[in-house]
């Protein structure tokens, strides 16, 4: 266990976390001439800057509704890769992963935009000084598979990694089934390796994998995950910790929650829901039973006073403790908007935060104005959406 994670508990205030999200949505006619009416109408004005929190169309959109994913926008840096990658696409070739960074000791890795479907691992890497893999998305372990991993960070001794890993914007779908057999399938969305750098992870969904959606033998910290449908959600070998916050964790059913490997596993956590409650079921804790029994496993699973994430790393800064809607015709007179797919914890928003909202209807073009945390907003940021080309700009930041 870090001495971080130590420390953090029980100290400090909670940080009331704000934003407000302006956006300006438009039709396919007329966007270039009224982009700067909608800029006006939003009480925007002609800065530029980035957005504390970012919204991205989905790709799966339903007939009747807008579907855009909430989160983090994506991360400037490694500042200096050496292997970068970008569109990367692959379908059930050969080897056993789409991107495998192993023989360059010290390699900063960027990854942007894959689509991965069929393949025993999606990216491996070892080694690696500095790596960032960004807006991922996994479809189906390859068949007649039985070891495999979506992302297999470092292994153990001379294979480690050196530095840290930001994983962010991830779909992954194994599309297996939960099993205790290690004999015919052992298959996880993450697995990171011994005396690895940390690995941070945030607006990330994972699901249907036969043995853990996370098997960690390091030090993993997670925001905004939605986690469901495994052996065991979150495993934890001897010496590992994991911090997790505003997260979503659903067991398969007769299936754990988490599995604890010794007196030094840790899971601490923070405004999340274990099966849609506020903690777990010790029932659903399962642990090595020679290094500690069921019931102390469960003990070494631990709430937080604060979320400590936020002052770890920038990706997770801005966290959304709630979200309120309404959109406008003139920027003066607004209406809320119904939101599907929110979902609560003890202190505000958890999961992979995926919404809906109506899609414009009789107007060709209006603002949308959404409230992000509770109380008087402190950040407010400005943008002007074109529908057509699922191109959000950012018009100011204050």
């Amino acid at each position: 266990m870090t001495g971080f994670a130590r420390d953090v508990l029980g100290v400090g205030k909670a940080v009331k976390q704000t934003a407000r999200l302006f956006l300006g949505l438009t039709a396919l006619i007329g966007f270039e001439a009224s982009a700067a009416d909608l800029s006006a109408q939003c009480n925007g004005n002609d800065g530029e800057s980035a957005p504390r929190l970012h919204l991205t169309l989905d790709p799966f959109q339903p007939p009747s509704k807008l579907a855009f994913y909430v989160g983090a926008p994506p991360l400037d840096w490694p500042s200096n890769p050496t292997v970068i990658k970008q569109d990367l696409v692959f379908s059930g070739g050969p080897g056993d992963a789409a991107l495998r960074v192993h023989k360059d000791k010290g390699a900063s890795v960027r990854v942007a935009r894959a689509r991965i479907d069929n393949a025993q691992n999606a990216i491996s890497l070892q080694r690696t000084s500095d790596a960032y893999l960004y807006d991922l998305t996994f479809q189906k372990v390859r068949p007649r598979t039985i070891y495999a991993s979506v992302l297999r960070i470092g292994m153990k001794g001379a294979k480690r990694t050196l530095g840290p890993t930001i994983i962010q914007r991830v779909f992954a779908d194994g599309e297996d089934l939960p099993l205790a057999a290690y004999d015919q399938s052992n298959t996880d969305f993450l697995t990171s390796g011994r005396k690895n750098a940390p690995v941070y992870i945030r607006d990330v969904t994972a699901l249907n994998f036969s043995d853990a959606i996370v098997d960690n033998k390091a030090t993993i910290y997670i925001s905004n995950a939605t986690f469901s449908e495994a052996h065991r959600i979150l495993r934890a070998h001897p010496g590992a910790e994991f911090i997790v916050a505003n997260a979503i964790l659903n067991s398969a059913e007769g299936r754990s929650l988490a599995w604890l490997g010794g007196k030094d596993s840790a899971i601490f956590y923070y405004n999340t829901l274990w099966n849609g409650h506020p903690e777990p079921d010790p029932a659903l804790i399962k642990s090595r039973e020679q290094n500690l029994s069921p019931g102390e496993a469960a003990e070494r699973i631990i709430p937080l006073a604060i979320n400590p994430l936020p002052d770890l790393h920038p990706v997770f800064r801005h966290s959304p403790t709630d979200l309120r809607l309404a959109r406008s015709t003139d920027g003066k007179i607004w209406t809320p908007l119904a939101v599907d797919g929110l979902t609560y914890g003890p202190q505000g928003l958890v999961g992979d935060i995926r919404i809906t909202v109506p899609k414009p209807f009789e107007d060709t073009q209006y603002c949308l104005i959404g409230t992000f945390g509770a109380g008087e907003p402190t950040d407010v940021s400005r943008w002007v959406y074109d529908v057509s080309t699922a191109h959000l700009k950012s018009v100011s930041h204050e």
